[in-house]
């Protein structure tokens, strides 16, 4: 979060940004290896996603746990006032709108 948080304070590009050090990392077991199913099944369509998808997607869940789906809301009512915003270069998969992580009360948007 600091590393997106530091990129936007400075004004770098941050729709497209493909760098993998804004993407959420699994957790090291002492052994060295990937806890490979600490995210669950609901990051299954993330997995792979760098950049702001896979930033994005991480704060939509942390802020949902505080706020509930406001922030949710708000993101996707500024994705569809932006329709022209590839969503891939973004990083977001095809069908992120109604994985379980962006879903607003049990619906998709």
């Amino acid at each position: 979060m600091r590393q997106a948080r530091n990129m936007t304070a400075h004004h770098d590009r941050f729709w497209n940004e493909t760098s993998t050090r804004i993407a959420p990392k699994l957790p090291k077991h002492r052994s060295g290896s990937h806890a490979k199913g600490w995210w669950g099944n609901d990051w299954d369509i993330f997995r792979k996603s760098s950049g702001p998808a896979a930033f994005l997607t991480m704060e939509n869940y942390l802020t949902s746990q505080i706020d509930g789906p406001a922030w949710t809301e708000k993101f996707i009512s500024l994705m569809d006032r932006h329709p022209q915003i590839p969503k891939s270069d973004m990083g977001f998969p095809d069908g992120w709108r109604v994985s379980p992580l962006w879903r607003v009360n049990g619906s998709a948007h």
